[in-house]
């Protein structure tokens, strides 16, 4: 007992701000999600090529960016209003009490280009491939080109609740006022 000695255990910023997910490639186009800048939260994510064939190269409308261009067969054509799922070609294993958010991309919201149901969450016991559903805020038609950044992923630490039955709440400030009863301005 007298020889233990005390282990210093220095913690770095990269060990605090990293967390391993491994990541399949499933397309060959496929891109591994990127940070744009160091200490951003989430990290975009590419669409790959359309492999149901829509035919978008019939269509000239604006893309994710706003240009007005002309579509290839491996593009993504959404339609007013509509929501369209967009492959990014590769699936993911987060470790337990983990989850990947997805959420839309500041400028292509900016376009009306939203991710559908954001933030969308994937599981970490999810093992498929992981898409984005986008939805087409427009009144027209809108391309997305494959290659094209198209949602952001945001890890989150997802702890799950223990849920307890119980006869009363504890009170609060706020106690059951909701939906604009702190102001609407």
């Amino acid at each position: 007992m007298a020889n233990l000695k005390p282990i210093e255990v220095v913690i770095t910023q990269d060990d605090v701000n990293r967390v391993p997910v491994k990541i399949m490639l499933t397309h060959p186009d496929a891109k591994i999600p990127v940070y744009a800048k160091e200490g951003d939260a989430g990290a975009d994510v590419c669409a790959v090529p359309n492999e149901d064939k829509i035919q978008a190269r019939m269509w000239k409308c604006t893309n994710q960016d706003g240009d007005y261009v002309e579509g290839t067969s491996a593009d993504y054509m959404a339609r007013p209003h509509e929501t369209i799922l967009i492959n990014l070609g590769f699936k993911i294993e987060l470790q337990p009490g983990w989850e990947m958010q997805v959420r839309s991309r500041s400028g292509m919201a900016k376009r009306g280009l939203v991710v559908a149901n954001a933030p969308g969450t994937i599981d970490s016991g999810y093992r498929g491939p992981c898409m984005v559903l986008i939805r087409n805020e427009n009144s027209s038609n809108r391309i997305i080109q494959a290659g094209a950044r198209v949602a952001q992923f945001v890890l989150k630490r997802a702890p799950q609740a223990d849920y307890v039955v119980v006869d009363e709440l504890g009170s609060s400030e706020r106690s059951e006022g909701g939906f604009g009863s702190t102001g609407t301005q």
